[in-house]
């Protein structure tokens, strides 16, 4: 299966946009980057390619996407209190997933029921163009979620 031609273009355009909230959250938070890699372990360097949304090839010279891991975005979003509705706004619906499935490690479900739970969230990820929504039902059911222009802790 062959990439789409403006697929390039997308991928930059999905990095800068989380770099952009990313960066957005930190200032707004008052943190240096120092800060967040004490807080989460993600290097100054990669906080910056993040951040920056793109990375220099070694080999080309040539700019391509630099894609954050979501184990990396789940990181940052605790750190930062960015939230799942956040990481769904910029096409991250992964690590949206990834954040809410953190707030349900501690709702006392049992194991099998955290990962149906866990993996039937995945597949609606995959499968409703509406995810948005859906993400904003089950946030506020958990208490995971925050609405838009709203901090987690009251302040607007």
């Amino acid at each position: 299966m062959s990439a789409a031609p403006d697929e390039p273009t997308a991928n930059f355009e999905r990095t800068k946009m989380v770099g952009a909230l990313i960066r957005g959250s930190r200032k707004d938070s008052g943190l240096s980057r120092e800060d967040v890699t004490k807080l989460t372990g993600v290097s100054v360097h990669a906080l910056y390619l993040i951040e920056n949304g793109e990375r220099k090839d070694p080999e080309t010279g040539e700019m391509s996407p630099y894609r954050t891991s979501t184990a990396t975005l789940v990181k940052l979003a605790r750190a930062l209190n960015i939230t799942t509705m956040q990481l769904e706004a910029v096409k991250r619906p992964d690590a949206a997933v990834a954040l809410l499935t953190e707030h349900l490690k501690v709702d006392g479900l049992d194991e099998t029921t955290k990962r149906q739970l866990i993996v039937g969230l995945r597949k609606l990820s995959d499968a409703l163009p509406n995810f948005a929504q859906l993400m904003e039902w089950v946030g506020a059911a958990t208490g995971s979620w925050t609405p838009p222009g709203k901090r987690p802790d009251g302040d607007a």
